[in-house]
């Protein structure tokens, strides 16, 4: 069970266990993210960022518990850095320029890995995430993950 583990695991000292340190802090987050408790999660994203800037999951879920809290250009801060290294953090970081209200650069990242089909139908969520409050948004986030899939492929080949 994770939640048993996460605490055994902030509690290790000894130096083989501080390599695993910011994984606790970063899986530490998930939960508190999904009960709500936003603040805690990113506090803990950001412990497991500073101590492995090179960690990419905690990262990117900072900047998508930002977009949930309402924090669109610290999550567009966070993201941008590390936009290319995956299509989901693309995907994240169309979505906080989306709700932001930036539908031109959402549209230019979503287009490096969705048809013209997928990236309206993401442009037309967006829209509809922008009209709700920042409750609704989260809920809607969670429930409707259907909705923004991740890209299975990149859109383009490779050169």
């Amino acid at each position: 069970d994770l939640f048993r583990l996460v605490p055994l695991l902030r509690h290790c000292s000894p130096p083989s266990c501080q390599k695993t340190q910011f994984r606790a802090d970063h899986f530490s987050g998930g939960g508190p993210d999904l009960l709500g408790r936003h603040e805690e999660a990113r506090t803990n994203y950001r412990t497991a960022s500073a101590q492995a800037p090179q960690f990419v999951p905690a990262r990117n879920n900072l900047g998508l518990s930002l977009i949930v809290g309402g924090f669109y250009d610290e999550a567009i801060a966070t993201l941008t850095p590390i936009a290319n290294v995956s299509p989901r953090v693309r995907a994240n970081l169309a979505l906080a320029h989306g709700i932001a209200g930036d539908m031109g650069q959402a549209t230019r990242l979503l287009r490096a890995d969705y048809d013209d089909e997928g990236t309206s139908r993401q442009l037309v969520y967006f829209g509809q995430l922008r009209t709700l409050s920042i409750a609704e948004r989260a809920a809607s986030l969670r429930n409707n993950s259907h909705y923004f899939p991740r890209p299975s492929a990149p859109r383009r080949p490779a050169p």
